[in-house]
């Protein structure tokens, strides 16, 4: 009797697995957000099974139950004061810079990063976060870091949560200015993590550790947004054109609270 509770459970674990794998690839949007927010009860469901399964005296599994909820009403109480400290501390850096004064903004959570570039994969370099079309978000808003360091904008609304296509994203063009220069150029991701700037006249000068800015020009992100520094430069002699390597100078590794700026008017979408 255990053994066909088991295999059943089991069975159940492994279908929830394959659909969350399948709808990844192949879902809808409506469909992927209704499973990821209908599954969660389901999955409630096959852990409590899960526990009934331990060959402990009934007495001692109440027991350990109790004490593992009061351990775990303290972590989570001591994870929302931390939680609530650092979030406060992050709106104050924006409002100290004008962020959110200058912008309406709507504030969230990195909830999975993807680094995938396989081919016919179209999330690599991107992220997830907490916030979608209840909470106000649209395809096309930019992200940023508090100190208007440009992370990418949105491609994908569901009503819970959303996508954003980082700045390195292979499908990420940036029209972008190099500090205290008139020129104009394109920030071009590479997809794993690359980004490089090119389009600038060759005549030019252009140095490394230069800033990177974006410009109004392409209307789709506000200008003066932080893009990164010159790396490498490099000048092709059979073009008029420079192209120089970009180095992001956010830390994704680190990086975990992100602003969505909403008062922007989209012109390319």
């Amino acid at each position: 009797m255990k053994f066909e509770s088991t295999r059943k459970i089991f069975i159940g674990i492994l279908i929830l697995a394959l659909l969350f794998l399948a709808l990844n690839f192949w879902g809808s949007s409506s469909l992927k957000n209704f499973f990821y927010n209908q599954t969660f009860g389901l999955q409630t469901f096959l852990l409590e099974k899960g526990k009934t399964l331990s060959f402990c005296r009934q007495d001692q599994v109440a027991l350990n139950q109790q004490l593992i909820q009061e351990n775990q009403k303290l972590l989570s109480d001591l994870a929302d004061l931390d939680s609530l400290k650092k979030e406060n501390e992050i709106l104050r850096q924006a409002l100290n810079i004008g962020l959110a004064g200058e912008y309406q903004v709507i504030f969230a959570e990195i909830t999975a990063i993807n680094n995938f570039n396989l081919k016919g994969f179209v999330y690599g370099d991107s992220i997830l976060i907490n916030k979608g079309s209840n909470s106000g978000v649209q395809k096309g808003f930019p992200a940023v870091l508090a100190n208007k360091i440009l992370l990418g904008k949105v491609v994908e609304v569901y009503p819970d949560f959303s996508r954003i296509a980082l700045i390195t994203n292979k499908d990420s063009v940036i029209d972008v200015q190099v500090q205290d220069n008139p020129e104009y150029a394109l920030a071009k991701g590479e997809g794993n993590q690359k980004l490089i700037l090119d389009m600038f006249p060759k005549d030019k000068e252009l140095k490394s550790g230069t800033l990177v800015i974006t410009s109004a020009l392409g209307g789709a992100y506000p200008s003066g947004l932080v893009v990164g520094r010159i790396g490498d430069v490099s000048a092709v002699s059979s073009e008029a054109f420079r192209k120089a390597e970009i180095i992001p100078v956010y830390d994704l590794r680190t990086t975990s609270k992100i602003f969505i700026i909403k008062n922007v008017v989209i012109t390319n979408e």
